[in-house]
C-alpha cells in the first residue's frame, strides 16, 4: 500500500537519511551528554515509521540488509560479551577500557571505548525490537499475514488456514 505521492516518497528518503545523520549524532554524544544506544535506536526507528509509510511494508522489508531480530540478538550478544569480558580480564562487570583509534596532529587523539561498543549493543536491541513492531503493525493494517516468509520457513507452528482445516477435519471425523 504506497502512497501516490512521489513528491512524499523522495522527502521521505530524504529526512530519513537526515533523521539518521542526527542519530549518529546523537548516539556518539550519548557518553557523556544525554544519548546514547537507547535514544539513538529510538530516533532510527522514527525514521523507518516514516519509510514504511512512505515506501509500504513490502518494499521498507525488501532494503532491510538483516531481519530485525536477528540484529536485536547481535546487539544482545555484543552488550552481553562487553560486559562480560572484564570478568576474565579479572576485572569487575562493565569495566570501561579505552583504546587510541586514531591520531594526528590536527585533530588530536581520538578513543575508542567499550562504552561505545556496549551503547552499539543497545542501539541494535532498540532498532531491532521497534522495527519488529512497527512490521507488525504495518503488516496487520494491510490484512497481510503476520508471519513474514521468512520466518515461515523456521517456524514450527503451521498457517491459520492449515489451522482451520484441521479444526474442519476434526470436526468431521467426531461427528
Amino acid at each position: 500500500m504506497r502512497p501516490e505521492s512521489p513528491l512524499f516518497v523522495a522527502i521521505a528518503r530524504l529526512l530519513f537519511l537526515l533523521i539518521n545523520i542526527f542519530v549518529l549524532y546523537v548516539f556518539l554524544r550519548g557518553h557523556n551528554l544525554p544519548g546514547g544506544g537507547f535514544i539513538a535506536g529510538a530516533g532510527t526507528a522514527i525514521s523507518f515509521v516514516m519509510l514504511v509509510l512512505a515506501l509500504g511494508t513490502r518494499e521498507t522489508e525488501e532494503l532491510l540488509p538483516i531481519r530485525p531480530l536477528t540484529f536485536s540478538a547481535f546487539g544482545l550478544l555484543l552488550s552481553i560479551v562487553v560486559g562480560v569480558l572484564p570478568l576474565f580480564l579479572g576485572e569487575g562487570f562493565l569495566k570501561h577500557y579505552h583504546f587510541k583509534f586514531f591520531a594526528s596532529e590536527g585533530l588530536g587523539e581520538i578513543y575508542l571505548g567499550t562504552p561505545v561498543w556496549f551503547d552499539l549493543g543497545i542501539y541494535a536491541i532498540v532498532v531491532g525490537v521497534l522495527l519488529k513492531l512497527i512490521l507488525l503493525l504495518a503488516r496487520a493494517k494491510e490484512g497481510r499475514s503476520l508471519v513474514s516468509p521468512y520466518e515461515k520457513q523456521g517456524c514450527a507452528l503451521p498457517d491459520a488456514e492449515d489451522l482451520e482445516g484441521r479444526k474442519a477435519e476434526e470436526e468431521a471425523s467426531n461427528a
